[in-house]
């Protein structure tokens, strides 16, 4: 047998409470979330949280086109230059290696004397793709965070009425603990692209001749 007080019993005598009587003041606590505060506040924060992750989406689009353009440039200018300095072979070759291997080529070109020609359009190629290496793996943490944040809300969104129904202190601290983690999440998510937009790539403005 349940011993329980229906939904509709709990959330009526939470209500009894807050009724406003002439000459006396409403101040308790049990009267700040009405029947659809949790609702509101997941639903704020659902939708929130959507159009962060849609900022965010676009800042990383954007800077990852950025720097592939700068690979693009520096291609172009390779494959203009006299082939005594490069040919389309290494080019190729170079394209080919991966991240570790473009560094591992870019410093023996440091040794080179004709390569020096040439290096400011090679070490652009690598910086570009440390800083999109360097983007992605920034990404990933807040990029699983917003995407875990709404799964939360989303199940806080269906389960708000069941929320509302539980004791006061409760609904106050589940929605207290949340609201502190969305400002921790937000915080970091503002920190992570004021991180990686310190250190812009810059192109070399003279081709090798």
């Amino acid at each position: 047998m349940n011993s329980g007080l229906p939904y509709s019993k709990i959330i009526a005598a939470r209500n009894s409470i807050c009724v406003h009587k002439p000459g006396q003041s409403n101040m308790n606590i049990h009267c700040f979330f009405s029947d659809n505060s949790a609702y509101y506040f997941f639903s704020s924060l659902l939708q929130a949280n959507a159009a962060i992750l849609s900022i965010v989406g676009v800042f990383y689009i954007f800077r990852i086109q950025s720097l592939s353009s700068s690979i693009d440039v520096a291609k172009t200018a390779l494959s203009q230059n006299p082939a005594k300095f490069t040919t389309p072979a290494r080019i190729a070759a170079f394209d080919d290696e991966n991240l570790e291997g473009k560094k591992h080529e870019l410093e023996q070109m440091k040794n080179n004397e004709a390569g020096n020609l040439i290096l400011p359009f090679f070490g652009l190629w690598v910086k570009s793709e440390i800083e999109i290496d360097r983007l992605k793996n920034k990404a990933r943490l807040p990029t699983i965070l917003l995407a875990a944040s709404l799964i939360i809300f989303t199940a806080g969104l269906l389960l708000a009425a069941y929320l509302h129904s539980l004791p006061f202190p409760v609904e106050f601290l589940t929605l207290l603990i949340l609201s502190l983690l969305e400002s921790a999440l937000v915080a970091h998510i503002a920190w992570t692209i004021l991180e990686l937009m310190k250190q812009p790539t810059k192109r070399p403005t003279e081709q090798p001749t």
